[in-house]
């Protein structure tokens, strides 16, 4: 691929996560705050432990951390955005190893943009985003 088309690629994934972070911060950022009261995080080594034990444990613990600077309302948003963004990328770039045209880059954004939308229900937990970013 030449460098123009990286470089618009690149560009329009900035657009995308733009957009995204846009969208959750006027959309769902009280819902992104709230996960910050719903999924605690203690700095105790009886704690980190205990999390670390557990199957993910640790897509747990980093999602319990990052819930943590939800408080002001614009972080959640971005952090959110950018996971995503970055969980697209990913995809984008094993699409693109395995012959896929750059045709094929917004088909990146259908996987992450199904997650986010399961962060709407209140059962599904921050931890699923974070692991498939992790993935």
């Amino acid at each position: 691929m030449d460098r123009k088309k990286k470089i618009g690629l690149g560009a329009a994934w900035l657009i995308c996560v733009a957009a995204l972070a846009f969208f959750l911060y006027y959309g769902q950022k009280y819902l992104l705050c709230f996960r910050e009261q719903q999924q605690m995080f203690f700095f105790d080594w009886g704690y980190v432990s205990g999390v670390l034990g557990q199957v993910g444990g640790f897509s747990v613990l980093c999602a319990r951390f990052l819930t943590q600077l939800f408080r002001p309302l614009w972080v959640g948003p971005v952090v959110t955005a950018l996971l995503a963004g970055g969980s697209a990328w990913f995809i984008w770039k094993s699409m693109e190893r395995s012959g896929a045209g750059w045709e094929a880059f917004p088909l990146s954004f259908l996987a992450p943009v199904f997650v986010l939308v399961s962060l709407l229900d209140g059962q599904y937990f921050y931890q699923g985003l974070v692991a498939f970013f992790m993935a």
